[in-house]
């Protein structure tokens, strides 16, 4: 492989460093160290300059930073675990209040990271789990009592077991049967091809 630098980019050396540049009045390096220096001057003015830069190409911009976390999985997850695990520990009344108005979103979350641990196969929508719930009338499909809160979401064959996440493997219970039946399978209930299948994918 050819590394050789193209010289026909390439004007005087830098003045400041002496190093190689492009046609432009400084190298590199000595651009960022100017722009840090200040930015560490006139902290306010820049971040000024960077609030109406992501107003004027928002667009662009969410494009680069959704390819970016499609092409870098693994450095996006540790990104998020450091900021969320930081966020944490510097505003725990924040993070408390939040948890406590949005229950849902945490449950929803819970549930994420519970499919990708046991890598489940298949998902379902969110008009998919209400017509669920229409179908069992609101009522524990377990007990057949309303309960008092909503239904929560349970895996017929348990992702433990390598049932998949698709909605003709999902039942609404009340917390009480969700919570005694845990990963259990109910009688009766088997595991299908299916699932025998996606238990083997997911131990892989």
């Amino acid at each position: 492989m050819n590394t050789m630098l193209d010289t026909s980019k390439l004007g005087k050396p830098c003045g400041r460093c002496g190093g190689p540049r492009e046609l432009r009045k400084s190298c590199r390096p000595c651009k960022i160290a100017d722009a840090r220096k200040a930015y560490r001057e006139h902290p306010e003015r820049w971040k000024a300059y960077h609030a109406k830069r992501m107003a004027e190409h928002l667009d662009e911009r969410r494009a680069t930073t959704k390819a970016w976390k499609v092409n870098n999985p693994e450095r996006y997850r540790e990104y998020n675990r450091t900021y969320n695990a930081k966020y944490k520990l510097e505003n725990p009344e924040y993070f408390s209040a939040w948890q406590k108005a949005n229950p849902e979103l945490c449950r929803a979350r819970t549930r994420r990271h519970r499919l990708a641990k046991f890598n489940a196969i298949g998902s379902h929508t969110t008009e998919e789990w209400t017509a669920i719930v229409a179908r069992q009338d609101g009522k524990c499909n377990h007990c057949g009592k309303i309960p008092g809160r909503p239904l929560e979401r349970d895996h017929i064959v348990p992702v433990s077991r390598g049932g998949s996440d698709m909605a003709i493997n999902i039942q609404g219970l009340c917390r009480t049967c969700n919570a005694a039946k845990s990963n259990a399978l109910l009688p009766g209930v088997q595991p299908t091809l299916f699932d025998r299948i996606s238990l083997v994918v997911g131990s892989m």
